[in-house]
Parts: C-alpha cells; structure tokens; sequence
C-alpha cells in the first residue's frame, strides 16, 4: 500500500494490521488472502469484480508470476474520501507498478459485472485468481460466483469478501449455497475477522494451499530455474524461417523417401502459403512422375489459404493438391487458453527450446492461430477416412501449440504402416512428439536434423488395437507401488496413448516416485501423495481426492494386480464415466473388501495364472483393453538435464558406459532382495559397478560391494 492512496476505511485496516503485527496475533482478511494467494498460486493471471481505487488489486500486482490483470467495476457514485473514477485507480495501479518496479498488462474494464464478465468468457478469457467483491445483493453475487467459476483456471481460486458484514448478513448463506452447487470445490472461510473472508479452491486442496512452507536452509533446496528458450522470430537469419526450400536437407529427404516408397496417399497439415513443404511435396510428385497421388493439404487461417490457393496456381501445382480450409483436429481437442499457457509459457518441459512470441502475449496469440468458430473442424480425419486410415505419408506442421495433440490424434487414427515428417523437431511444437518416437516401439526412426528447427522423417507401424476410443478425453492411469513396479507398468502407455488418442493422461503415484513421470511424453498430469499420510489421515485423503476430483477423469484405469484399500479408496472416490481394473488376487486385500470394491468397478480383466510374470499381466490388461501387443520392455524417460548429470559424472568417474554395471540391489520388502550378486556377476571382473539404493539399502550394498569381483561405486543413501 506504501505507493498509494488509503481512503479511511483502508488506513483503518493498516492500523489493525499494524497491531496484529506488533502483538505477534493471527489476523487476515482480503487483502491479506490476496497476498498470500498471489505467492502461495502464483497465478499469471488476476481478475477482480469491484476494484474501486485499486487497494486491493495492488496485493496481487506484486505476485511473482503475474503476467496480465483485469479489473472490472462500475466506478459510480461517491464511496469515502477518494476519487471513485476509473482514472484515479489506474494512476494508482500505475505508481504501485512504478515503484515495485513490476512489468505487467493491465486491463480496466468499466461496466456491469454481469455484462462484463459474459464479455471475458465470449473472449475465451481464464483467470488463475480472482476476486469477486461487486454485486452484494444475494441474486447478484450469486450471478458473480457463477460467472467467476466459468472464467477460473482449472486450478486457481476466487476469493469472496464481506461474507459477515454487518450490512450484508445474507452473504454468508449465498456462499455455501454456491459450495453445495459445485461439491467439486474446496472451501477456506474467515467468519471471525474484519468483515470475513471466503476462499473457493479449484484443483488445490485447502490443506495444499495453507501447507507450511517455510524454506529450508539455503543448502537444503534445490533451485528449479526458468527453462532456457528461445525465440524463434528472433534467430539471426537472412532466410524467412517460415519457409522451407527445395534444396534444404528436408526438401531432399521427403524427395528420396519418395523416390523409395512412391507414396500415393499424402496429407499435409499446415499448409501456410504453400510456399514450402507443400510446394516441396507437390514438386517431388511431378518431377518423380508419381502416378494416381491423391495429396491432401489443410490450413485453417482463411488469409493464408486464400494466399497459398493463388500461390500454388502461380507454381502451376494447384492440379497437384488438394487444399481444405479448416481445423485439422476435431474441435472439442482443442486446448483452452489456460492450457496453452499452462503448456507453453509455465510449465514448458525442456531447455533450449525454440518458441513463438514473447512470454507476456505467447498463449493468446497461439490461441488466436485456432480460434476460428465458422470454420469445419476435423479435417485431417476427413482425408484419413478418405484414406480407409491407411496413408502412405503424413506432414504435420500446425500451429507451434497443436504438434503434440495432433500427432497423437494421427496415430490413433492410424490403421497401417505410414511415413511420419515432423517440421520442428526442437521447437516446443514437436519436441515432445519426436522424443515420444524415440521410446515409442512401434516407430523406425529414417533421418532427423538440426536444420533450421530441426526435422524427422519415421516408419510407424501400429500395434494392434482393436476399437480405437477417441470419445475419452482425460484418463486417470493409477499407479500407486513402487519404483520397478512403476518401470513395469509404464512398458503400456504408448500403447494407452494409441488406444485413446485424445485424452490427456494423469498418473497417480506415490510422492517419491513424481520425478519418474517428469521426461514421460504421454503423461500430461502428475497427481502424487505420501503414502504413509494417507494411511492415516482422513483429511489428507479427502484433499487427494479434491484434486483427482479437479482433474475430472471419464476413465479411471487401475492395473495393478494385486489391489489393496487405499488406493481402491482413492481410484474410486471420483465419479468417474468407466473404471476398469484387474481382477486380481488377495495378496493385500480382504476377500470381503475386495468383493465390495469389485463392485464399483466397470470392468475387472482377468489374467489367469497364479505364478506369472508382471509384463505378462500387463499384456493381459491391454489385451482386455483390445490392444493386442506381442512383447513388452519396461520404460524408463530422462529429460536432457538428467542425461548431462550422468556423463558429467561418468567423465568425472572415467566410466565407460559399455562397461559399467548398475545395480539397484533393495527392495521394500525383505523377501525380494536377492542374496547372490557377487556370485552372478563372477564373469564380470573387468567391469566396474555403480550401486543405487536410498538410506534403508546403504548397508546391503556395503556388503555386495565388498564382494563383487571388480571396481565398485557405493550411492547407495546418496541418489
């Protein structure tokens, strides 16, 4: 508040506040909730109903993350002894980011909230906070909650003010109707100070949000620094990156990939202008003189189809393909703009990618590249089924916020062997696509580049899928045991990812097991908890339950074999459209119970056999799930960052990767720790060793240690 103006009921709050602070007492109220929320979410994006002279708008505007806030209000009639105009706040809002120092759009909307805010959601607009204070009749706050709900991020809040005001004793009633309306939310109150305060939480569990976190000493932290990327406008290049020309290696590898396989079905997304791969593609075709091609192109700017239809007739290639104007995806895929924000401004999963746009306007902008509500959507399924699903190659180069969904929307429509090209390999469009390629079995991986933003032509082959399920749109995978358990089971997700091409995959796991899950391309959400907390603490449970809850899965698969209660509890807590499960056995479960939670499953498979290993169980599991698979190997992914800590490492070792053996000798349970090591490992004596384990194995690996026949690193209770 220090760079503005109080009017006399703020300067009244200083002073209590003051007091509290002196006296060392508990005390917050709104403006205190908005502080705390801005560090503790750190939301990119704040909305407030009801700003006045902005004293509560500035305890957001300090928020670490904060990208853009909008406040609404009607800024009518006299209110204390400040100016109530829409001026006065925003000279106020500009001296706060002035002397903060702070970078952020700002956006003053002057109106009804109800009209206001039907605009913000006509806009597609998402907040991650917002404070909702205008309306205090019990119709019209209602009406605000419930326009605030349809603006909220999928995991945000929105406070709620003067819930025990003496003026407005209704309110408090008008909230907890809300509440009783939207079970799915979590509910923090203040009905004992100033004039009381609620907090509704969207995918944050209230015990998440007012956690301890009180920092642990410097040398117990670790620093997750801001992911190094690149813009791509800003690449010091005389050529026009948008364009790729006939004598680039990428022109020249689709030519001799064409020349070998004499594709006769081609579809391209992305055409552009038709100035690049599309004239590349059309080229090869008429100077290979390939005969009965049908080439299929798809671009859904009408400018740049309009430009790239007079282009391609300029080349004399309009014979050639076919353009289509629309979305290449079906419409209901797309991601909101929350979740391009999410994927490409907060959350961008590796370094040194190239991106579009500046930070501050990256997500609307890709946002705006689809936003075309007059146009046909599902375009690249129209010319697939023209296909019979079986094209002999597929180009996907859409926009840099649709490669991943996109290409697996391709491969889940695919029903025969097709050449893949991906454009932009190391741009956040297709990075996480072609490190999927690389770990996904059914892929031959043909030519890759670092041209321009890097390129890869690939063989995919499908598995065999029977029905593949497009109609789910967010799966829970349960996976909630151990780590060699977890490397097991994650042998199935690209086959899950082939099976249901459109949802968005969650995993549930064990806390400890999260970083397992970082690098994996098929996993989009991570829900983790600590076991032992939830065994015995009800309300810990109920917040994990929140966040599945907030994740809204319509299929929840739980594929472990042998079942136990707590995570029975937890798989089937939200009410999910399918949950489909392992039979199983009663090695960690009650007979009685077990026939209860049968119950409330779906579908259980079966996987006959008593002894049999786990991969062999897991194929069961897909097999139920109608994808046939011949053989499965466990997965394990890295980020780039874990593999450059291992060969620095192995330099600084002087290891050789071809002769070093790695060894993970605990187990949870006594009876799995295998007692013969160092006799197995006889034939290895010109071989060093690394042993991995936590504190609990440290002393097991001395003793294999000691015993093994060559050089031995002991990290056991140090990785």
């Amino acid at each position: 508040w220090s760079p503005i103006q109080l009017d006399a009921p703020l300067q009244k709050r200083r002073v209590e506040m003051e007091r509290h602070l002196e006296a060392g007492t508990p005390f917050w109220n709104n403006h205190v909730g908005l502080a705390f929320l801005a560090e503790r979410l750190r939301p990119a994006s704040y909305l407030e109903i009801g700003c006045r002279t902005g004293g509560s708008f500035v305890q957001v505007l300090s928020g670490p993350s904060l990208k853009e806030a909008t406040a609404v209000d009607l800024w009518a009639g006299i209110y204390s002894d400040l100016p109530n105009t829409k001026e006065f706040a925003a000279s106020q809002i500009e001296r706060c980011l002035k002397a903060t120092n702070k970078t952020c759009r700002v956006e003053l909307r002057q109106g009804n909230s109800h009209v206001e805010l039907k605009k913000l959601q006509a806009e597609g607009r998402i907040f991650d906070l917002i404070n909702v204070d205008g309306d205090h009749t019990d119709e019209g706050a209602l009406q605000d909650l419930e326009d605030a709900l349809a603006l909220l991020s999928h995991r945000g809040a929105i406070l709620f003010d003067d819930i025990i005001h003496p003026g407005f004793p209704t309110l408090l009633g008008v909230v907890k109707q809300f509440v009783a309306r939207h079970p799915g939310l979590s509910l923090v109150l203040n009905t004992t100070q100033d004039n009381g305060v609620a907090i509704l939480l969207r995918g944050v569990s209230a015990e998440e949000l007012l956690r301890d976190e009180t920092p642990a000493p410097t040398s117990e932290r670790t620093v997750q620094p801001a992911r190094r990327l690149k813009i791509a406008g800003e690449v010091a290049t005389k050529a026009d990156l948008t364009q790729i020309d006939s004598q680039s290696a990428f022109a020249q590898a689709i030519r001799k990939l064409f020349a070998e396989i004499c594709p006769a079905k081609i579809i391209e997304t992305g055409t552009y202008l038709g100035t690049g791969t599309t004239r590349v593609i059309a080229e090869a075709i008429r100077d290979l003189k390939l005969k009965g091609v049908a080439f299929h192109s798809i671009e859904v700017k009408p400018q740049h189809f309009e430009t790239a239809q007079r282009n391609l007739a300029k080349s004399g290639l309009s014979g050639v393909v076919q353009l289509h104007h629309g979305i290449s995806v079906p419409r209901r895929l797309l991601p909101t703009l929350q979740e391009i924000e999410e994927q490409t401004v907060r959350s961008v999963e590796f370094d040194d990618l190239f991106v579009d746009h500046q930070e501050h306007e990256r997500a609307l902008l890709y946002f705006k590249e689809t936003d075309f509500s007059a146009v046909p959507d599902d375009l690249l399924g129209q010319c697939l089924r023209q296909f019979e699903n079986r094209p002999d190659f597929v180009l996907l180069d859409s926009a840099g916020h649709m490669g991943h969904l996109e290409f697996n929307y391709l491969l889940g429509q695919l029903k025969g062997p097709c050449h893949i090209a991906l454009d932009d390999i190391h741009h956040i469009k297709h990075h996480r696509s072609f490190r999927q390629m690389q770990t996904d079995p059914r892929f031959e991986l043909i030519v890759s580049s670092q041209e321009k933003f890097g390129f890869c032509i690939a063989k995919f082959t499908p598995a065999a899928v029977a029905g593949v399920d497009a109609t789910v749109e967010r799966l829970l995978w349960v996976r909630t045991d151990a780590i060699g358990d977890a490397a097991l089971a994650s042998s199935m997700l690209p086959h899950l990812r082939a099976k249901y091409p459109a949802a968005k995959i969650a995993v549930l796991c064990r806390e400890h097991l999260a970083e397992f899950y970082f690098a994996c391309p098929h996993v989009e959400t991570i829900l983790c908890f600590d076991w032992q907390k939830a065994s015995q603490d009800e309300a810990y449970r109920k917040s994990i339950v929140t966040e599945i809850a907030g994740f809204q899965p319509d299929l929840v698969l739980n594929s472990t074999y042998s079942r136990e209660p707590l995570t029975e509890l937890l798989a089937l807590a939200f009410p999910a459209h399918q949950f489909i499960g392992m039979e199983g056995n009663l090695s960690n479960i009650a007979a009685g119970a077990k026939q209860r939670l049968d119950s409330q499953y779906t579908r259980l498979i079966a996987s006959p056999g008593a002894h049999k290993l786990e991969l062999e169980r897991h194929r069961d599991f897909l097999a139920g799930l109608g994808v046939q698979v011949e053989k499965l190997e466990p997965q394990v992914w890295t980020t780039p960052d874990d593999e450059a800590v291992a060969a620095a490492y192995f330099d600084q070792e002087k290891l050789d990767p071809t002769r070093t053996i790695a060894l993970f000798p605990g187990a949870q349970n006594d009876r799995r720790i295998y007692p013969q090591y160092a006799e197995a490992l006889k034939p290895f004596a010109d071989f060093r060793f690394l042993i991995f384990g936590d504190e609990k194995a440290s002393s097991l690996a001395g003793q294999i240690s000691e015993a093994l026949p060559g050089q031995c690193i002991n990290l056991a209770g140090k990785t």
